[in-house]
């Protein structure tokens, strides 16, 4: 069965840094920005490298850096998926947009259009 996505998918190395959203009951967040490793992007959310466990269904501010943009890229993101990585403390992390700006998606969409061909 064929897959049908609904953008084009960039399988390559780039960096971003993410900030876990507080949880409704809590009232503040750390101002610190993580860094984290990521080598899949499109248009419609990104697949990540973190260490540490986060909870689906969390929201992350996510700030990435790709060659395509002179400027780093801003967006809020849902974590979908989470899974152990075979490296000890690594996390595979999943995270669809929720609120990207449509400048940004067309830079991501070049930069994964680009990336794929």
């Amino acid at each position: 069965m064929l897959e049908k996505r609904k953008y084009t998918r960039a399988e390559k190395l780039f960096s971003l840094e993410l900030q876990v959203k507080p949880d409704e009951d809590q009232r503040t967040t750390s101002g610190d920005w993580n860094m984290a490793s990521a080598d899949n992007l499109s248009a419609g959310g990104a697949f990540f490298y973190y260490n540490k466990d986060l909870k689906i269904g969390s929201l992350v501010d996510l700030r990435m850096f790709v060659p395509e943009s002179k400027t780093s890229l801003y967006g809020v993101g849902k974590i979908i998926r989470v899974k152990k990585n075979i490296k000890p403390s690594i996390y595979d992390i999943a995270v669809e947009f929720t609120e990207i700006d449509e400048q940004t998606r067309e830079i991501i969409e070049k930069f994964a259009i680009k990336s794929s061909g």
